[in-house]
């Protein structure tokens, strides 16, 4: 389920966490004005300390939270594009071998790009994403490249080759790294129960009247669905509203199936 809510756009996403929050909050004022008018000599503005406690964890852990599901989606965003550069100079590289060899190199890298669109996307896009196993298009280039160079030509193509072929192998190994940095279950339950004892405390603490209630727990209500969003969105680089584009690698296929 929450892999579901997790591939739609941030849009659904915000009314989906709303449609759970909103609830929550009225349960919340509603309950909370009626203990205020049972207990009345209660004063229960004395919390706010506590509320206010409660509001710099919850900030602290969701600008934890934030981060790292920026930092995953930033990495898999550049080692995307970092992979795209090495397959280009791999492409370019094989000009300088014969022209057998060069063929084998350019089918090796399209059958690459051909795996991790068709293949690894949709793996990557999943709760755990793909292994870091062989990978068939890296692995034909390598073996384009077994052979004894004819002239100084070659031998210079053949040694970028191999440079960027280990460049590129390492930019998709941090990819798919990157495709399994997921924000655990238990994360998310203690965000939610952060979450939840802030809105209490707030609508405790701005009891005196019920209009200054409402508005409050309306507003935190508000500030959390907006952030809560922005993460869940984050959180999966590969599917969703924000996810990391395929263009790069499109181009680069498109661009490769031209000039041959």
């Amino acid at each position: 389920m929450f892999e579901f809510i997790q591939a739609q756009t941030s849009g659904i996403i915000f009314l989906f966490v709303l449609s759970i929050a909103a609830p929550i909050a009225g349960a919340v004022l509603l309950t909370t004005r009626m203990i205020v008018k049972r207990y009345p000599d209660i004063p229960f503005s004395a919390i706010v300390p506590a509320v206010l406690s409660t509001g710099l964890i919850t900030s602290l852990l969701l600008g934890f939270v934030f981060q790292r599901a920026w930092e995953s989606f930033d990495v898999a965003s550049k080692s995307l594009n970092q992979e795209v550069i090495h397959l280009g100079h791999i492409a370019s590289a094989s000009s300088f071998l014969s022209d057998e060899h060069s063929a084998k190199v350019l089918e090796g890298v399209k059958i690459h790009i051909r795996h991790v669109l068709d293949t690894e996307w949709q793996q990557m896009a999943t709760d755990r994403g793909p292994a870091i196993t062989r990978a068939p298009g890296l692995s034909a280039v390598k073996t384009a490249i077994m052979f004894t160079p004819a002239d100084d030509g070659e031998r210079v193509g053949k040694q970028f080759i191999v440079s960027a072929l280990s460049d590129a192998a390492t930019a998709r190994s941090n990819r798919i790294r990157a495709s399994h940095a997921l924000i655990v279950a238990p994360l998310w339950l203690t965000i939610t129960t952060l979450c939840i004892l802030l809105i209490i405390g707030i609508a405790f603490a701005t009891s005196v009247t019920f209009a200054t209630s409402a508005l409050s727990v309306t507003l935190s209500t508000l500030a959390i669905t907006c952030i809560l969003t922005i993460i869940i969105g984050f959180d999966r680089p590969f599917s969703g509203g924000v996810a990391v584009s395929k263009e790069p690698m499109q181009e680069l296929l498109g661009f490769l199936s031209r000039e041959k």
